[in-house]
């Protein structure tokens, strides 16, 4: 089962994600490898749930994140990556 590279965890700032990708170099923490099914993206995607993952352009590596969920367009501020989810009206 694919699990989030840290279940709880809170990235303040572009150090914060430098020290978790630093980690996941160092084997200190797992990346993910494959997209999530739908059972495990119902478990884990959640406030404070990391996922980090080496981009590829074979088939078995992740290009983009994909999660079921609509988010906003991705944006560049500072050194981050701003998204967000779109609330669904019914």
């Amino acid at each position: 089962m694919q699990r989030p590279t840290h279940n709880r965890l809170h990235v303040r700032d572009a150090r914060d994600a430098h020290t978790i990708f630093e980690a996941v170099r160092q084997g200190l923490l797992q990346p993910v490898t494959r997209r999530l099914n739908e059972v495990e993206r119902s478990m884990y995607i959640n406030s404070g749930a990391i996922f980090v993952w080496e981009e590829s352009d074979d088939d078995l590596g992740l290009k983009r994140w994909t999660d079921g969920r609509v988010w906003s367009q991705s944006r560049m501020r500072e050194v981050r990556w701003i998204t967000g989810t779109i609330a669904q009206s019914r």
